[in-house]
């Protein structure tokens, strides 16, 4: 056992350091865990203003570039900032929106937009019809890949030869050879 134990020792003592040194979350400021929460998709509301702020000024640069944290906790600052709530549903953080009223040329434009057909859109030198695809077997071909190519034309010649064969053997038993 003593053995054991001895033969472990530097693994328990790195585990155990390695334990000591990383931060836990109870211990992390409340900027870190807005933080946290937002990038892990959680609600952001219930901090102070002083908690929201001091989260957008540590927050990576990386972070701004890459999600949009900065946006969603400037949000829940609003909120809270203007006594709005962010429960329920919505994006983690935002405001709930009070919805205004349609007007009826809103809600005529709503009603035809399913009934509407696309129309023709200039892109560069050519004109595209949204829902229409122009098909050409050669494109299809020369877009593959030469290996994914090349098992292609070979399992079409397998199935060739074993097709012949095929043919062959019932043309030789029909005249009895």
């Amino acid at each position: 056992m003593r053995r054991l134990l001895r033969s472990r020792a530097p693994l328990l003592a790195l585990v155990s350091t390695a334990m000591l040194m990383t931060p836990s979350l109870a211990c992390a400021s409340e900027a870190s865990t807005i933080i946290y929460r937002c990038v892990n998709g959680k609600s952001l509301s219930g901090f102070k203003q002083a908690a929201y702020r001091k989260a957008l000024k540590e927050l990576a640069e990386t972070g701004r570039q890459y999600s949009d944290c900065e946006e969603l906790i400037r949000k829940a600052q609003l909120a809270t900032a203007g006594g709005l709530s962010s429960g329920g549903g919505g994006l983690p953080g935002a405001a709930q929106a009070v919805p205004l009223p349609v007007t009826p040329t809103e809600q005529h434009a709503i009603d035809s937009a399913g009934h509407m057909s696309p129309g023709r859109v200039a892109v560069g030198n050519k004109l595209v019809v949204p829902g229409v695809t122009h098909a050409n077997i050669a494109s299809v071909f020369s877009s593959l890949p030469a290996p994914l190519l090349a098992l292609v034309i070979f399992v079409l010649a397998c199935a060739l030869g074993a097709a012949g064969q095929t043919l062959r053997e019932r043309v030789l038993k029909r005249r009895g050879i």
